[in-house]
């Protein structure tokens, strides 16, 4: 139907607007047709009457992993691109001898992906649909811009949104909802800010032990066994080592977002140093704002130049998609922004790392995500020459950005200005050390396999998991067989939402199933929750829970990205991935050898039957997917930190050989 005008709507902004046109008889409904941006507006806007489609609908022709390998390719080409004056972004972004590049890297990956993500996605359905005119409701500058880029490529006439229409917000109440989420915001950094007064000032700082840094998450903190809570990466290791009287760790806490950092408030108490204190005592050094004020000076001068230098869009390009005009704010905010995720930013943590090294003597730090939240620390620690030590915390496959580095990354520049490594980073088998040499070129003398550290709690808690006392607990039938979700923070909820609503469409037609549905320690109940409502589907949604225990007593495990998948092998579970929109291979070549991948609703269908219902069969194939499991992980024997522990000290040792001999 080329006649009809098709009005995006991608949010409950865009939403509220659609309901004022239409309450005001602005729309002709006979003429007009509503694509939905956001899934979770389809039961809203049905109650309106207008007619609908779902953007979704149309991706299962879409290959997003063609796009995650073009967008790797992207910022590979586009940080070694000269630019300006013969130098790279790499070169023109060097503060204290290091490339503040590297602390964006992982951030515009992100934002690349969304956007050609969605520019992919709205060609299709144009193309499909044959659509001729679009109503754009949407004020948002980034949305906008992609529809700029979809009007050049497709030719579709485009009709903004005013906001002289009834409704619209004024310039005051915007201003007002501004206020509203700086304060919402920063109310609990600055109590986090009144918590490290306090704390730091009882902090140990202990010069006949060996102080160790150890950088902890707010939003992974969660039930790790009964009664036992904690940063679900350190823990073991914060535990193990504050057994040993040789060492003194001082945990510093970092908080993501507002919901990990009122978590922390809730739940974190001393020793954990709030990371919010130390950004709080930086604005009051003098040497820190000089250092940071020259900075800001050069970042503006040089967003200026490069604004108008003809380099930069060409080498922003995704085959025929000019990415830098709806880039662009991106890029100017990491160059003038002095906070949020910005240059300024990065080197500002860079001084606090640096500061907090010397103050309190640390002898070595230890990471987690060295590669994107504590890079700081890593760049930190090698400037001020104590060992860098990291902990694999996930997945690592060829598509993840953290560990996907090339040679010239690491090597192609004769100073400090290529990308930086933690002096020794330790991984669970022998399969993620191959991996991290394969895709990140990480030298082999830089990994040593430990083992998972958490899973010395499976060996440490075993005897403990009761399948009757957790369907108690929950509430479960024990005459069902249980499926596990595992959740995962993805950046982007349309792949969650894909696979949970085929999971539990598919689960409504056997009866003898129940699942839960284990959130990542970060995830947001309420999401889910709304989401199971819409579908209809009752199921257990819960966050605090020993994970393993629910694992032990599993029937089936199933997740999207999640190295819970791994966790579930080892207490001998079946494991699907559900795959259906981006159909990566996590494990590449050995993917369907070691879980099965999902990337249809037939083969979810047919695999939830088998290992549902025919016992001989998922016993057959767990006894040969078990034979390879070692090779992920090393086997469960309790000793994973102290291994973790022994390469600490061997670095250590390391350090002060290499002292004595200078």
């Amino acid at each position: 139907m080329p006649g009809l005008t098709y009005i995006f709507v991608k949010d409950d902004n865009d939403a509220d607007k659609l309901e004022t046109m239409l309450d005001a008889n602005k729309f002709n409904r006979s003429g007009c047709m509503v694509v939905i941006l956001d899934k979770s507006l389809a039961s809203r806007l049905a109650r309106t009457g207008i007619p609908f489609i779902l953007l979704d609908s149309y991706m299962k022709e879409a290959d997003f992993s063609m796009i995650r390998k073009g967008v790797l390719s992207l910022i590979e080409n586009f940080s070694h691109a000269k630019i300006l004056g013969n130098k790279s972004i790499i070169e023109l972004l060097e503060y204290r001898g290091y490339s503040l590049w590297w602390f964006v890297r992982q951030g515009f990956y992100v934002q690349c992906s969304l956007v050609l993500k969605q520019i992919y996605s709205l060609m299709l359905i144009i193309r499909v649909r044959r659509i001729k005119r679009i109503f754009v409701l949407s004020s948002a500058p980034l949305f906008r811009a992609i529809i700029e880029e979809l009007r050049k490529k497709s030719k579709v006439d485009v009709i903004y949104y005013s906001d002289s229409h009834s409704g619209a917000d004024s310039p005051i109440d915007s201003r007002i909802k501004g206020a509203r989420t700086l304060v919402l915001d920063f109310f609990p950094r600055i109590i986090r800010v009144m918590q490290g007064f306090f704390r730091y000032f009882h902090t140990k700082n202990n010069r006949d032990r060996t102080n160790i840094l150890l950088f902890t998450q707010s939003h992974v903190w969660t039930n790790l066994a009964s009664g036992i809570k904690g940063d679900a990466n350190t823990y073991t290791i914060l535990t193990e080592l504050s057994k040993d009287r040789g060492f003194n760790v001082v945990p510093l806490d970092f908080a993501l977002n507002r919901q990990s950092a009122w978590k922390a408030i809730e739940q974190k108490k001393g020793p954990f140093l709030p990371f919010d204190y130390f950004i709080f005592c930086s604005m009051l050094n003098l040497r820190i704002q000089g250092r940071l004020s020259a900075l800001s000076s050069r970042l503006k001068a040089t967003w200026q130049s490069l604004e108008n230098e003809p380099e930069v869009p060409k080498a922003l390009r995704w085959g025929n998609v000019s990415l830098y005009p709806i880039l662009k704010p991106v890029l100017k905010n990491y160059f003038t922004n002095y906070f949020a995720d910005s240059f300024i930013s990065a080197a500002r943590n860079l001084e606090i790392g640096l500061k907090i090294i010397k103050d309190m003597d640390i002898k070595a730090v230890i990471c987690v995500d060295e590669n994107g939240s504590s890079r700081f620390l890593v760049v930190s620690a090698h400037h001020a020459k104590v060992p860098s030590l990291a902990v694999q915390h996930g997945i690592i496959h060829p598509n993840h950005v953290s560990y996907n580095y090339e040679r010239k990354d690491l090597h192609s520049y004769g100073n400090n200005l290529g990308c930086r490594l933690a002096d020794k980073t330790a991984v669970f088998g022998s399969y993620f050390k191959n991996a991290l040499m394969a895709i990140g070129h990480y030298p082999e003398s830089k990994i040593v396999v430990t083992g998972q550290p958490r899973t010395d709690l499976i060996y440490q808690n075993r005897k403990n998991y009761s399948k009757k006392e957790l369907y108690k607990r929950l509430s479960l039938d024990p005459e069902k067989k249980l499926v596990v979700f595992a959740s995962g923070p993805l950046k982007e909820l349309l792949e969650m939402e894909t696979a949970l609503t085929a999971l539990a469409e598919e689960l409504q037609k056997m009866k003898k199933v129940q699942l839960v549905i284990k959130l990542h320690p970060n995830d947001r109940k309420e999401y889910y929750d709304g989401l199971m409502a819409r579908i209809g589907y009752k199921c257990v949604i819960i966050k605090d829970i020993d994970l393993y225990e629910l694992l032990s007593t599993s029937d089936l495990v199933m997740s999207i990205n999640s190295t819970v998948m791994l966790d579930a092998l080892l207490f001998g579970k079946p494991v699907l991935q559900l795959n259906l929109l981006e159909r990566f291979k996590i494990f590449g070549p050995l993917d369907n050898k070691l879980l099965t991948r999902i990337v249809s609703r037939k083969e979810l269908s047919a695999e939830l039957k088998k290992y549902l219902m025919s016992k001989s069969e998922a016993r057959r194939d767990l006894k040969r997917k078990s034979r390879i499991l070692s090779d992920f992980y090393m086997k469960i024997d309790g000793n994973a930190t102290k291994r973790f522990i022994t390469m600490l000290k061997s670095a250590l040792n390391r350090k002060t050989s290499g002292n004595e001999k200078k």
